[in-house]
């Protein structure tokens, strides 16, 4: 089934099978592995951690055991891990520079490819690679916007989702094949975009994921995942519901 957007892109999904919801799981220590989680990908195979404690990477289960780990490039904190699923391509935002970085692989090198948006009182939060779509696209707290990418410029393409009727304080942001879920990490709420504006779909995170840095969508597991940036750190695991 093909989609249209205004942003002139089509995406296509099988089915038409995507989550309206989801339920909680389970909470699994992470407090060992990096004492200040950030940001969340997967790529149908592992789960990735970007951790700020030690500036690495780290490879997981979906069932958040740690596998292996590789250090990135050293920041003050980041702002995005995505996976281009069409490329393999790893991405890393660093905050401390608004640098976009790839690497072909998680282990890989990381080579800056762009500076991303930051000009118009823009305060970027998290900023992602939606492989459907071929862009990045940014979680803008400064203007309440998810702002859409060049992916080899990193200019904004003019082209945003205005989120400010339910959420002024982003932090997680990610992509299920038809729309943008953001995390509020003001009201521990959990709300759906598509590219007309909100979607209908409001979840509370508040019980298990109170302090939310991140959010992330793997369509392979059909789960939602959130760094919960408590004490002791955690990954929160949701299925989603459909």
């Amino acid at each position: 089934m093909s989609v249209y957007t205004p942003f002139g892109h089509f995406q296509t999904a099988a089915g038409g099978n995507f989550p309206t919801g989801f339920t909680f799981s389970s909470t699994v220590n992470i407090n060992a592995i990096d004492d200040q989680p950030n940001k969340l990908t997967g790529d149908g195979t592992n789960l990735y951690l970007l951790g700020n404690r030690n500036d690495n990477i780290y490879q997981l289960t979906y069932g958040g055991t740690l596998v292996a780990q590789q250090s990135v490039i050293s920041s003050t904190g980041y702002d995005g891990l995505s996976y281009d699923s069409t490329t393999g391509n790893f991405y890393v935002a660093k905050a401390d520079n608004s640098s976009m970085y790839e690497a072909s692989a998680w282990n890989g090198a990381y080579s800056q490819i762009f500076l991303f948006p930051t000009s118009g009182g823009s305060d970027i939060r998290n900023i992602i690679y939606v492989s459907d779509l071929g862009y990045f696209y940014a979680l803008d707290i400064g203007n309440d916007q998810i702002r859409e990418v060049n992916p080899t410029t990193g200019a904004y393409t003019g082209t945003n989702i205005d989120i400010s009727s339910k959420s002024t304080n982003g932090r997680g942001l990610t992509w299920d094949g038809e729309k943008f879920w953001v995390q509020d990490i003001s009201t521990d709420e959990v709300y759906t975009f598509n590219f007309s504006g909100y979607a209908g779909t409001t979840v509370s995170i508040a019980a298990n994921a109170a302090v939310g840095v991140d959010f992330y969508y793997d369509p392979t597991q059909q789960q939602f995942f959130v760094t919960n940036y408590v004490n002791p750190k955690e990954l929160v695991i949701y299925n989603a519901t459909f």
